[in-house]
């Protein structure tokens, strides 16, 4: 180990995998392509009936530990142990096994922006996103520091909308916050956006990777419960910031906001017929009746109009 090695923070990248052989050789590797010079990478396979992995396991590289789970534990608790139990660095990030790291510089200049400011505790960049139709790059705020607070003052602003495998975190407050607890599709905002309220986020503008959405991920779920419980994270979201000195005002207003611009991307991917859209609503209306309230807005009643006249189901 070099002797800049030995004076860097120790660096986890963890990958969660499943069933996923192919497509997590290529983000291990991805992984290992960083430049930054104090670095492990953690592959956790939670207990796939076939793939063995045999590809990542012929790597040759010390950095690198895999890890097959004797049962399966499910998505977020295998971040969740992998993270608190498996990863050893002073920073953390999470690359799922569908998606890929592209700049190999990213850790490195992360680092070094978080070593500018001790309060920062992450540091987040975009990526560019893949659907089955198209392609584009996640919105940002630029290079620049913002409070925790602040950002969650600020939301739904969707230049603050953390991306997973573009984010760095510190690894001590993230287990200290019990990180992906919520097993719900966005266990990822549930735990950064509490992170973020303790102290600051340094925002990089650069694309640092590629995240695939598709119905074989958690993001690309259209189980409408699984998209009516994902609202669930925004309360302990905002519990966590009023502690740390959120108004409760602001924090009831940004909740209910985030809450209601949620439920609004929902409707293509539920809505695919007017008793989709229903049954949508009913469930809506019985765990989320506030995000009703949000109803009147133009775009929203706009989907709504589509969704009734069978629009979505055609796509």
């Amino acid at each position: 180990m070099t002797d800049q090695a030995q004076t860097s923070p120790l660096v986890s990248i963890i990958i969660p995998t499943y069933e996923q052989e192919e497509l997590a050789f290529q983000a291990a590797m991805s992984a290992l392509s960083q430049d930054y010079p104090h670095l492990e990478v953690v592959v956790v396979d939670d207990a796939s009936p076939s793939a063995r992995y045999a590809s990542i396991q012929a790597i040759d590289d010390l950095r690198l530990r895999f890890v097959r789970r004797d049962s399966n534990v499910g998505r977020t608790e295998n971040y969740r142990r992998s993270l608190r139990d498996l990863a050893q660095g002073d920073w953390a990030m999470v690359l799922d096994g569908d998606d890929y790291l592209t700049d190999a510089s990213f850790i490195s200049a992360a680092i070094a922006a978080a070593a500018a400011d001790p309060g920062v505790v992450i540091v987040a960049a975009r990526t560019e996103t893949r659907t089955s139709d198209r392609s584009f790059v996640t919105d940002h705020p630029g290079d620049r520091t913002v409070t925790g607070l602040a950002l969650l003052s600020a939301l739904p602003d969707t230049r603050y909308f953390f991306q997973h495998l573009a984010v760095l975190y510190r690894r001590p407050q993230a287990v200290a916050l019990d990180f992906y607890r919520s097993a719900t599709i966005s266990s990822d905002w549930e735990s950064l956006y509490r992170l973020a309220s303790h102290g600051n986020v340094r925002f990089l503008d650069r694309v640092v990777g590629v995240w695939r959405i598709h119905s074989g991920n958690a993001s690309g779920s259209r189980e409408r419960q699984a998209m009516i419980d994902n609202l669930d994270i925004w309360e302990p979201v905002y519990t966590e910031a009023v502690a740390q000195g959120l108004p409760a005002t602001v924090a009831q207003q940004r909740c209910t906001a985030m809450i209601r611009y949620m439920m609004r991307q929902h409707i293509p991917r539920v809505a695919r017929s007017w008793a989709d859209l229903r049954d949508y609503l009913v469930a809506l209306r019985r765990q989320h009746p506030s995000a009703l309230m949000g109803m009147a807005h133009c775009p929203t009643l706009v989907r709504l109009a589509l969704a009734m006249t069978g629009y979505y189901g055609k796509r």
